[in-house]
């Protein structure tokens, strides 16, 4: 299984802050078993759906770019890409969020499978949300790739 994390932020992608919530979530999805890939992009519709749409990651994670700030266009650029909405696992993860902190309140973020059934799931920036979101996306992948029909007969997901 591949995830390929894609982190928004024009600050990163220009060299002057270090990404750490793309980071966490690298280092979590690998400790879990996934094969992974890190991009960092500018908060550009255009340079988002790019990547998202040349990657072959069975899943997709954006960290950033879905608050409510002028540069802040995660959502919109993946909206695009996405032709089933998967609305649960965004409420669940502002759900939890909003456990933690009532700004999650502020958080726009999508999920849905992409046309090559790729789960996208669009994710706060920071290293707190980045954290949690692993915490809650991991147990939940064996059932998508289930429902997703990709069982082979020993269990093991088979690429289409």
């Amino acid at each position: 299984m591949r995830v390929h994390i894609v982190v928004v932020s024009d600050r990163c992608y220009r060299g002057e802050e270090t990404d750490r919530s793309g980071a966490l979530l690298k280092r979590e999805f690998e400790k879990a078993g996934y094969l992974t890939v890190l991009d960092i992009v500018p908060d550009e519709q255009a340079e988002i759906r790019k990547i998202l749409a040349g990657s072959t990651g069975n899943v997709l994670l954006t960290s950033g770019g879905t608050g409510v700030g002028p540069r802040d266009v995660t959502p919109e650029a993946c909206a695009a890409l996405i032709v089933k909405e998967l609305p649960g696992i965004s409420h669940l993860i502002t759900q939890k969020s909003l456990e933690q902190t009532p700004f999650a309140a502020f958080g726009r973020g999508k999920a849905g499978l992409t046309a090559r059934n790729q789960l996208l799931v669009n994710l706060p920036g920071s290293t707190k949300a980045a954290s949690l979101a692993a915490e809650i996306l991991l147990p939940l992948l064996p059932h998508f790739f289930d429902q997703l029909g990709g069982k082979g007969a020993k269990g093991k997901y088979v690429e289409h």
